[in-house]
């Protein structure tokens, strides 16, 4: 019963009504994105490893006549470039992993679970959230967060820390 409610996303699909009955009319002065740790119970997922190794190169400095193959975009440049919000969001990935993070300290703290995402208006209401792998960066769910934020509310600016810079 459980996972067919997860798979329906029913209490998602709540928020969202909740957010836009109370809250769509009005104008949020600013929204607070930001990501906490989830710990849990369970193996981290390994890395997939490539079906075919790409081919070997030469060495040294291409010649001028060569055609270098194009540079593989990065998740952030194919999100830029006009990606719709589901493909944004099931482009992130949801698996167990390990993830680290400093802390206020400036001390790094390692755990092996996954990262909740959240866009949190005034008055500590959450807007939108997003759970992705513990190893995904903060930066990567900036422009998903914020597409969804902003079709559900209206605000004048949003405010981020130091991860959602890109790297």
């Amino acid at each position: 019963a459980f996972a067919a409610l997860a798979a329906q996303d029913v209490a998602g699909a709540a928020h969202a009504a909740l957010i836009k009955a109370q809250l769509g009319d009005q104008l949020i002065g600013h929204i607070a994105r930001d990501a906490t740790e989830i710990q849990a119970r369970e193996k981290p997922a390994k890395p997939q490893q490539p079906v075919v190794p790409p081919p070997p190169r030469k060495r040294g400095r291409p010649h001028k006549s060569d055609v270098c193959p194009p540079p593989v975009l990065t998740r952030i440049q194919r999100q830029l470039q006009g990606m719709s919000l589901n493909a944004m969001l099931a482009d992130l990935p949801r698996a167990c992993d390990v993830g680290s993070k400093t802390n206020s300290k400036g001390f790094k703290s390692s755990w092996i679970g996954y990262k909740l995402h959240l866009d949190v208006a005034d008055g500590q209401i959450p807007i939108s959230a997003v759970v992705t792998s513990a190893s995904v960066h903060d930066s990567q769910v900036a422009i998903p967060l914020a597409t969804l934020t902003a079709a559900r509310v209206t605000s004048l600016y949003d405010l981020m820390d130091a991860a959602y810079c890109s790297p």
